[in-house]
């Protein structure tokens, strides 16, 4: 191997080093495998039902507050009473 072959196989190495600590100094970058770790770990939790009862509640709560945001401003929930119809 010639010498201008063999130093630019070392550089190689470095040159991909410097690319990737850039790439992780970037904040999209650093989010993005957050929410890749955080899916991760919730995935196999949610597939085994351990998140079962939190998810039930959380849904409990965001339906009972909609709902008062509904009565709130006037307007009657989906199905109770009242004639949608043309008026005849």
């Amino acid at each position: 191997m010639d010498d201008g072959a063999g130093q630019a196989a070392q550089g190689a190495p470095a040159r991909t080093r410097h690319w990737l600590l850039a790439l992780l100094r970037r904040r999209f970058v650093k989010a993005l495998m957050v929410a890749n770790l955080v899916a991760l770990l919730l995935l196999p939790l949610r597939e085994t039902g351990w998140l079962q009862g939190l998810e039930l509640s959380a849904y409990d709560t965001l339906v009972t507050f909609f709902a008062g945001l509904r009565r709130v401003a006037g307007k009657r929930p989906r199905g109770a009473g009242g004639h949608h119809g043309s008026g005849h």
